[in-house]
This record gives C-alpha cells, sequence and structure tokens, in this order.
C-alpha cells in the first residue's frame, strides 16, 4: 500500500487543459456506481465484512491505479484534501472506517471502495466528452461485471446507498462557470434547461444552488428506467444550450453594459490585489469575476491561474501548502497571499 498523503499541492492535470470549450466547462466526470447483490451497503457493513470486500476489490483494481491507500490512514485534512479534488465523497470525510482510495497520479481516474457505496469509479475529464471517458472506464467495469454479481432491480436498475443515485449506474456531471447567465439575470433559462433534460444543479463544494452560484456542477438527475447513451445524449443536448446562453449573457454585456462588467471585473481585482483576509466564499465569488474578465478580455491575466486558484484556494489545500495555519483567520490571511503570488501582484 502506498503512502500518498504528502504529494506536492498542485492543480489537477484535468483542470489545466485547454479546450473549446474551456471559456465556460472547467471540466466534467463520468462516476459508475456498484454494489454487490445480496450485500448490505457500507453503512450497515460489519468491519470484517468491509474488510474483506476492500481486500477483494483493491486486489483486482491496484494494477489499474499508481496510488493506493485506506482513508481512515488519513488525516481529516488530507480527506478533506480529496474530497476538495473531487476524488472522494463528502460522507468519507467524517466517516472513513474501512473505504479505500485509488487513483492515477495525474488524477483523472479514480476509485473507492466501501465508500456510501461498494465501488465507484471515477474519470474527470477537461471538457464533456463523456463518450471518450466511458470508453476508457469499459475494460475496468466490465472485468468487474465478469466477477461480481451486482444489487439490481427489475424497476429501479443499478442500486446505491442512495436511492436518488439508482438507475442507470452512471452519473455524468459536467462542472461550468455561469457568470454572465447570472449577471444577465438568465439562471431561470438554464435551470429550466436542466429539469427538462432530467439534469441537477449544485454548487461545485456543496449541496443546492442559489442565484449567487456562478461555478455549477450539472448533472444526470433522473437516471430510472434511462440507459447510459440516454443520459449521455440528454446532458450534451443541455450543456450545448447552457453553453450558448452564457457566451450570448456575455455579449448582451458587452454590448449593453460595458462600463458595468468592466467595473465589476476590476473591483475584484482590486480586492484581491489589497485585501488582507479573504474568506472562501468571498473568494469564489471575486474568481468569478476574474475568469469572466479573463475570457471577455478585460483583464489582461491567465484564465488557468484563476482555475488553480479555485482549487488551491480550498480551505484543505491552503492548510496543506501553508504548516502555520493554526486558525480561520490564518487561511483567509494565507488564502490572499496565495492570490496575490499566483495572480503576480507584490
Amino acid at each position: 500500500m502506498q503512502d500518498f498523503s504528502e504529494n506536492r499541492v498542485n492543480c489537477p492535470q484535468w483542470l489545466c487543459c485547454d479546450t473549446p470549450n474551456s471559456d465556460i466547462i472547467l471540466g466534467g466526470e463520468v462516476l459508475f456506481i456498484r454494489n454487490i447483490e445480496n450485500t448490505p451497503f457500507p453503512v450497515a457493513l460489519s468491519d470484517d465484512k468491509k474488510k474483506e470486500i476492500g481486500e477483494i476489490f483493491t486486489e483486482e483494481l491496484v494494477p489499474y491505479f499508481e496510488n493506493h491507500s485506506l482513508l481512515n490512514k488519513f488525516e481529516i485534512s488530507d480527506r478533506y484534501y480529496y474530497w476538495e479534488r473531487f476524488l472522494i465523497p463528502y460522507s468519507s470525510i467524517l466517516r472513513p472506517e474501512y473505504a479505500h482510495l485509488l487513483f492515477d497520479s495525474d488524477e483523472m481516474f479514480s476509485a473507492v471502495i466501501d465508500g456510501s457505496d461498494h465501488f465507484t469509479l471515477r474519470c474527470l475529464i477537461s471538457d464533456i466528452d463523456f463518450g471518450s471517458a466511458l470508453e476508457e472506464a469499459e475494460s475496468v467495469i466490465e472485468r468487474m461485471d465478469e466477477k461480481y454479481h451486482w444489487a439490481t432491480h427489475s424497476q429501479f436498475g443499478y442500486l446505491s446507498s442512495n436511492p436518488a443515485r439508482c438507475g442507470t449506474g452512471v452519473i455524468l456531471s459536467a462542472f461550468c462557470h455561469i457568470a454572465g447567465t447570472l449577471i444577465a439575470n438568465r439562471f431561470e433559462q438554464v435551470r429550466d434547461i436542466a429539469k427538462s433534460h432530467g439534469l441537477g444543479i449544485n454548487a461545485l463544494w456543496r449541496q443546492g444552488v442559489d442565484s449567487g452560484s456562478s461555478f455549477v456542477k450539472i448533472y444526470t438527475k433522473q437516471l430510472v428506467g434511462k440507459s447510459v447513451e440516454q443520459i449521455q445524449n440528454d446532458i450534451t443536448i443541455a450543456i450545448d444550450s447552457i453553453i450558448q446562453i452564457e457566451r450570448d449573457s456575455r455579449e448582451y454585456l458587452m454590448t449593453e453594459s460595458e462600463i458595468f462588467i468592466k467595473d465589476k471585473v476590476n473591483r475584484a481585482y482590486g480586492i484581491i490585489s489589497f485585501a488582507n483576509l479573504i474568506e472562501r466564499m468571498e473568494f469564489q465569488t471575486l474568481l468569478s469575476s476574474l475568469r469572466l474578465g479573463a475570457f471577455m478580455s478585460i483583464l489582461p491575466i491567465s484564465a488557468h491561474t484563476i482555475d488553480e486558484l479555485l482549487i488551491l484556494g480550498q480551505q484543505a489545500h491552503i492548510a496543506k501548502e501553508y504548516n502555520e495555519i493554526e486558525s480561520p483567520l490564518d487561511l483567509a490571511i494565507m488564502r490572499a497571499k496565495l492570490a496575490r503570488e499566483k495572480l503576480g501582484i507584490f
């Protein structure tokens, strides 16, 4: 078993690639969910059974991954760190028990055993090319399908510990930046499109979404009775429409409210340039304005740097980068320092 808790703090590779949709799409996710038939979900399993499943599954999966460890071997701050990088579910932070995490060095391909479900396989991608990600995971899934009988239901499909995730056994997600849509008061259009295609919308690191969340995760929500091809078609059509709404909104803002949008972007840059303290939620709002300014050619800054800060400015990432963190105040101080360093503001 390899100890990888001391990995260098950097931006995930999938978030650092240029794609035709980089202005709006930060990345995407393909998540396979499987549970063994006639076996309680992990939350109800005995410790001995969890160990047994963990040992059997890891023996099968270790050849596919470079890193492997038990989550309960980590400090809680490290578990938050991997959650912030979208590698483990939130439930595994406080209840790691006998859960295993396996992933490649580029973090684009990972698996969790005995997390909220017996087995989940995740592909993180730079765009919404779900077809390629599904093909990449196919060899692992097919091998596991051959060896295990999964919990399924004639009406509900693949079963999950979370009833909302029963169905196809696959969830597709897109990580989007829709700041222009929110400023132009067009969020309801996005919500309607998502709903009509059986999709849900969350903020990236929490459940639920409100009109102030410009970094959102749009994911397949209606899974029962649908094939993988159907959910892939649904989310692809919806995301294409949402991309067009966002681009139209940005064009509208530059045509009808140019001074307003420039002021919003430049104010955000001014705050980051001189603030001594920046809280997490304020930081995301400021980064949203800077990212919008970068892609609308208002500020000569790198959008890649903004995307890096979106991850590196999370709580556990700052705590991992700066050993002197002792309080929430220290987090806010170091977040402001990190932003200035990355943006070259001294």
